[in-house]
């Protein structure tokens, strides 16, 4: 992704929402709700042009334990036949 006016990557951009592997994840949870995001890039910090990898709205709310409620699997729902 580059940014349409100086064709610089969009997480070389200051205010381009990110996080660094040292940053507390509740910071990343609220960068992604102040941006409307479901993904942010996880940049290095001695150089910004790094990627080393992202981080989800997924992963952040399972880590927290929130998470889809656990469905029980068919055979746990199907009804014993005495």
């Amino acid at each position: 992704m580059h940014c349409a006016t100086n064709n610089a990557p969009l997480w070389s951009i200051p205010t381009f929402p990110h996080v660094h592997t040292d940053q507390a994840l509740d910071l990343a949870l609220e960068r992604m709700g102040a941006a409307s995001l479901e993904l942010l890039p996880v940049v290095s910090r001695a150089d910004m042009n790094k990627l080393e990898g992202v981080i989800t709205l997924r992963d952040l709310l399972e880590s927290f334990g929130v998470g889809p409620v656990p469905q029980p699997s068919v055979s746990a729902r199907v009804a014993k036949v005495p």
